[in-house]
């Protein structure tokens, strides 16, 4: 297991013990079951981070709530924005969740403004700190843009890169950091361009990339 898996799965331990400090006090009574709604990309170009998400999150709800406080629904958005408003919808008007979960930048941006307006509280796995700038129930739960665009920057110093390509996914989040990483290495920035969510052939790009 990769380190990378490894911290995608801590997540959920700290998603579920947030959500109960979240969550309306007066619900908090023993006998009642929270429902949370947990929307990620199960199908699609990112799916095996949804499914270690969802795999963490189950584990954590055994080891941390053995008498079944808090049930999960999980909705896939296949990382679309379009599919994350669909899905949130069905969870706050049909299933009448207490809570949400949501993965991406976009997506999230997506629901972001539903979970407010209905006051659901909403936890964002993103980088878009921003996300939850001047909302009463958005928190988003990540390493701060400036940390990871800082640590970036430090380990290419670190192993002595001069020169640097950089390819970026059209993901909200991913743009975000992208703007801040070309900022802090602008002098040794060669190539700058933008890939679409699910593209796995960059094959063009790496030869514009290699012959300039």
């Amino acid at each position: 297991m990769n380190a990378r898996r490894v911290r995608i799965n801590i997540f959920p331990t700290v998603l579920c013990f947030s959500l109960l400090f979240i969550l309306p006090v007066d619900t908090m009574a023993e006998e009642y079951t929270h429902t949370i709604g947990v929307i990620i990309p199960l199908t699609g170009p990112v799916a095996e981070v949804g499914q270690s998400i969802k795999n963490g999150i189950t584990l954590a709800a055994k080891k941390h709530d053995s008498r079944s406080r808090v049930r999960f629904i999980f909705e896939d958005d296949q990382f679309q924005a379009k599919n994350s408003l669909g899905a949130a919808w069905k969870l706050i008007n049909i299933d009448r969740v207490n809570g949400l979960i949501v993965f991406g930048g976009s997506t999230s941006n997506a629901v972001a403004n539903v979970a407010e307006k209905r006051k659901v509280p909403m936890i964002a796995i993103t980088a878009l700190s921003k996300i939850g700038r001047n909302r009463n129930f958005i928190y988003s739960l990540f390493m701060s843009s400036t940390g990871q665009t800082e640590a970036l920057s430090h380990a290419c110093t670190t192993v002595g890169f001069k020169r640097i390509a950089v390819i970026t996914n059209t993901q909200d989040a991913l743009l975000f950091l992208r703007k801040d990483f070309v900022r802090l290495n602008k002098d040794r920035i060669v190539f700058d361009d933008e890939v679409v969510p699910g593209e796995i052939n960059l094959s063009s790009l790496v030869q514009v990339v290699f012959i300039g």
